[in-house]
């Protein structure tokens, strides 16, 4: 759940269009597939600040199961008591899969500390390295340019068009 929180600030900050697009796919295949690979390979892997402060999330998650599975013990059907979150059938870790694991609740705070301590530490230590973010201003910049001269082209267009019909309607004539 630590690779969909920084998903999701990516998908809800990124300007790229093309980026956001992965990023929901991303997030739509993390919380209800449980697959995390889009995320991976879609986003962390050019984002790798993103995969740091995801981990230190995830790691805390983690010690908050194993502290609260450790204090609140699961028994099997067969009586046996286990420290820790269990589930009898396979599953994904996705929303839709939480009620399938003995403890929920356990469960459902230690998932919840990891994507939401993983989005806190992406959102304020930003996702970007420097290179990135002098990358992002000058396509911003240029995207400014561009729209500053955009009004002078459809003049040129119609010029173009003109003599384009021009060309065609001699070339058809037989």
């Amino acid at each position: 759940f630590g690779a969909t929180a920084g998903v999701l600030v990516i998908a809800m900050r990124e300007k790229n269009v093309d980026m956001r697009q992965t990023a929901f796919g991303a997030l739509m295949a993390g919380l209800l597939g449980g697959v995390s690979e889009p995320s991976l390979y879609g986003i962390h892997l050019r984002y790798k600040l993103v995969y740091k402060r995801m981990l230190i999330g995830c790691f805390v998650g983690g010690v908050v199961i194993a502290i609260l599975g450790w204090i609140f013990p699961s028994t099997l059907a067969n009586g046996q008591v286990v420290h820790g979150v269990t589930t009898t059938a396979f599953a994904f870790t996705s929303l839709l899969t939480i009620p399938v694991f003995s403890q929920m609740w356990v469960y459902a705070i230690a998932i919840a500390v990891a994507f939401f301590l993983s989005m806190f530490l992406i959102i304020t230590l930003d996702y970007r390295t420097p290179e990135q973010k002098a990358a992002d201003h000058a396509v911003e910049a240029q995207q400014a340019m561009d729209k500053v001269e955009a009004p002078a082209a459809p003049a040129a267009v119609n010029d173009n068009t003109a003599a384009t019909a021009t060309a065609t309607a001699t070339a058809t004539k037989t």
